[in-house]
C-alpha cells in the first residue's frame, strides 16, 4: 500500500479519536509542567549571581524534560497495548526510550544549529524509533536503526503530515499571541489570566496531538517493508 502524507494524518486522527483520554491527559500534564517550569525560571532571570542562573536554569529544565519523557513513554505503551501492537509478555524498555528521545532531540537540534535540513531529516529517519523500544524491546541504538529502515521512502509523506500538523498548530497560536500583544507580552502574563490559560489549553492540544501523529506513524511504518520511493530517503 502506498502511504502519503493524507494515509498518516488519517491513520493519526483515529487513533486520537480511539485514545483521546490519554493523550489528553498527557497533553494537559506537559502543559501545567511546562507552565510551572516557566513559573520557577522566571526568578533566576533576576538573580544578580549569573552561575546561580544557569545551574538553576540547567536544573530545572533536566528536571522537566526528563519527567516528560518519562510520562510520554508510559503513555506511549499503554496506547500500543490498547491498539493490540505491546503485548503484556514484551519487556517495555523505558529508559531507553526516553535514551533514544533524547538522542533524537539533540542530533535534531545539532542538525538544525548546522544546516535546516539535516536536522529535519534525521527526525524524521528517527522518529518512530521510540515504539520500538516499547514493541520489541529493542535498545536505543536498535529502535534507531529500526526506525531508519522503516522511513525510508515514506520520509516525504511524513515532513508533508508534519507540516500541516505545524500550521493547525500555530495559526490559533499566532492569533492568540498577537491579541495578547506578542510573545513577550504573553509570556509576561499571570499564569491564571485567560491568555496564559489559553496558551495551556493549545499547548495541551499540541502536546496530545504530537503524541497522537508520533505513535500513528509508528503505527502505519513499523510494519511496512514497501522499498519503493526514495524520496527524502
Amino acid at each position: 500500500m502506498r502511504i502519503t502524507a493524507g494515509t498518516l494524518i488519517g491513520a493519526s486522527w483515529r487513533l486520537f479519536l480511539r485514545q483521546w483520554h490519554w493523550l489528553l491527559g498527557t497533553g494537559l500534564v506537559e502543559a501545567v509542567m511546562q507552565m510551572a517550569q516557566r513559573a520557577l525560571l522566571n526568578p533566576a532571570m533576576y538573580d544578580p549571581s549569573f552561575t546561580s542562573s544557569l545551574t538553576r536554569i540547567l536544573l530545572y529544565t533536566t528536571v522537566a524534560v526528563l519527567l516528560q519523557f518519562s510520562l510520554q513513554a508510559f503513555v506511549y505503551r499503554q496506547v500500543l497495548r490498547r491498539e493490540g501492537y505491546a503485548r503484556p509478555e514484551t519487556p517495555a524498555r523505558y529508559g531507553h526510550f526516553v535514551l533514544a528521545l533524547m538522542l533524537i532531540n539533540v542530533a535534531g537540534l545539532l542538525g538544525m544549529i548546522l544546516l535546516v535540513v539535516p536536522g529535519v531529516l534525521i527526525l524524521l529517519r528517527w522518529l518512530i524509533a521510540p515504539g520500538f523500544t516499547l514493541t520489541r524491546g529493542m535498545n536505543a541504538l536498535e529502535a534507531l536503526a529500526a526506525s531508519r529502515d522503516a522511513t525510508r521512502g515514506h520520509r516525504g509523506a511524513m515532513l508533508g503530515a508534519l507540516c500541516v500538523l505545524l500550521t493547525l498548530w500555530l495559526v490559533p497560536y499566532g492569533l492568540l499571541a498577537w491579541s495578547a500583544g506578542g510573545l513577550l507580552a504573553i509570556n509576561g502574563m499571570s499564569p491564571f489570566s485567560a491568555f496564559a490559560l489559553a496558551r495551556m489549553g493549545l499547548t495541551a492540544l499540541g502536546a496530545a496531538a504530537s503524541l497522537a501523529f508520533a505513535i500513528g506513524f509508528f503505527l502505519e511504518l513499523a510494519h511496512d517493508k514497501d522499498p519503493l520511493g526514495e524520496v527524502f530517503a
